[in-house]
């Protein structure tokens, strides 16, 4: 059985929002009678599917997100990280230019970055997806999955929990044109 990957994630699956809320400085001091606090704001970049799942848990969670994508992303994913409430800014003409960004930019703002690529939480995160393609098509074992490759996170999260599930299970990363 084959399944490809990209496109499932519209709804963002929860261990991303999970990872998102693991602050990677610390957090803000707890309130008084409160646990602390995670931080006001997060910083990503993205070529489509992690920005979503950011913009998505920092909703979940009140927070404010900006997501950093490269100028020639996909118009539609721009548009569902903007629908769930981030601040998209197109910089660069590829992820790595993005990625340089959005990091210089947390810096200088006091932002929380998350990387989607590497934090172990995010790549475990996206490895249920792996799960989830099981669970939703009702097949196992899984033979082979074609997965984005994007800035490598979720091929890392899928392929690492598919292993898990299948040594025979293979993993093709495949990358857009544009």
């Amino acid at each position: 059985k084959i399944v490809a990957t990209e496109g499932i994630t519209a709804d963002p699956p929860e261990a991303d929002e999970q990872a998102a809320e693991k602050p990677a400085e610390p957090a803000r001091p707890a309130q008084p009678g409160g646990d602390a606090q995670p931080p006001l704001s997060y910083v990503a970049a993205s070529t489509g599917n992690h920005g979503a799942a950011l913009a998505h848990a920092a909703r979940e969670l009140k927070r404010v997100a900006t997501v950093f994508v490269p100028e020639n992303a996909s118009p539609a994913k721009i548009s569902k990280i903007e629908e769930l409430g981030a601040k998209v800014v197109e910089h660069g003409t590829d992820c790595i230019e993005s990625e340089a960004r959005a990091r210089q930019f947390a810096e200088e703002n006091g932002m929380v970055y998350v990387s989607p690529y590497n934090d172990l939480d995010v790549v475990r995160g996206q490895g249920t997806i792996a799960d989830e393609l099981i669970e939703q098509f009702e097949i196992e074992p899984v033979d082979l999955v074609i997965a984005a490759v994007g800035g490598g996170g979720l091929i890392s999260g899928v392929g690492a929990r598919l292993k898990e599930l299948s040594q025979d299970a293979e993993v093709i990363g495949v990358s857009p044109e544009n």
